[in-house]
């Protein structure tokens, strides 16, 4: 009698490995798609839901962002999660202008892991009370780059001493990359919005009559002034032949 052994080791390891993959694709996907969401909102509120998701992901590390201060060389709080919902300390920083080691390595945008740390006396990590209160062992510092400038970092702390393997760390860079895309275009939304208000302060308040008319001839904007002297109340309010000696003006045909 025959009998077949089938070694079904490798099959395990490479479904191991693609639900693995699967569940750290669908957490960029949702960390992606709420970013999304929330680019309409203030930055700050972005941030805290994007720390609650890497936080639901992670399920066992308190995780922050922090926000750089090049002058003063400072990594102050921004928002964060933790895992019993409670809160971080006011005025939250972490002083690094003396740590040269740490100082250097975080400027040239490395992403920098400690594994219990508390037993290093070495003095390269930056020291806050709160680390020895909550017993963490292990904390890591992923940077925030927006055009090329740090922003900050995704910073994550654990009370097991050993961190986490190589794929959900390139994971968690994704998603710091991804934060500061979403940075980047909210800084860029603002400026526009600051513009558009303050051309648009301009445009109202002016003593000049003025007006904003399409390339096809069509008048789309016009001013309290303009209204005022055309004896109008509204653009609604203009009449054809009032239009049609602005487009004129112009140099429109119709």
């Amino acid at each position: 009698m025959m009998v077949t052994v089938l070694d079904i080791s490798g099959r395990k390891k490479i479904e191991k490995y693609l639900a693995e993959r699967i569940e750290l694709d669908h957490f960029l996907s949702v960390l992606s798609t709420a970013l999304v969401t929330y680019q309409k909102s203030d930055y700050h509120s972005a941030l805290a839901m994007a720390a609650t998701i890497i936080g639901d992901f992670l399920k066992n590390a308190l995780v922050t962002v922090l926000k750089y201060d090049n002058q003063q060389h400072e990594l102050e709080l921004l928002t964060g999660w933790t895992k019993d919902g409670s809160s971080l300390p006011e005025n939250f920083k972490l002083k690094i202008a003396k740590l040269t080691q740490f100082r250097q390595k975080y400027e040239k945008k490395e992403i920098l892991t400690f594994s219990n740390f508390l037993d290093d006396e070495s003095s390269i990590v930056p020291e806050h009370s709160y680390f020895h209160e909550q017993k963490f062992k292990s904390l890591t510092f992923i940077p925030i780059v927006c055009n090329n400038i740090i922003f900050g970092s995704l910073f994550l702390a654990c009370k097991r001493e050993s961190h986490w393997k190589g794929s959900v760390v390139n994971v968690l860079k994704t998603a710091a990359e991804t934060m500061a895309i979403f940075i980047d275009r909210k800084k860029i939304e603002d400026r526009l919005l600051k513009s558009e208000q303050r051309f648009r302060g301009v445009f109202e308040n002016s003593p000049m009559g003025m007006y904003r008319i399409l390339p096809q001839g069509e008048i789309v904007m016009a001013n309290p002034a303009l209204l005022k002297m055309l004896e109008v109340d509204s653009l609604e309010q203009l009449s054809e032949e009032k239009r049609n000696l602005i487009i004129k003006e112009e140099g429109y045909v119709r």
